[in-house]
């Protein structure tokens, strides 16, 4: 990954842990988890 990406890559990932721990990706049809994948 380039230098310029992991910065980006980390803070979405600290949202993506900040969003779970407050119960997910609420939709009309449950709740998802966030993830990012690279």
């Amino acid at each position: 990954m380039a230098a310029c990406g992991k910065p980006g890559l980390d803070g979405c990932r600290i949202w993506a842990e900040r969003v779970n721990a407050a119960g997910g990706i609420k939709l009309s049809e449950g709740s998802y988890n966030a993830e990012f994948v690279a």
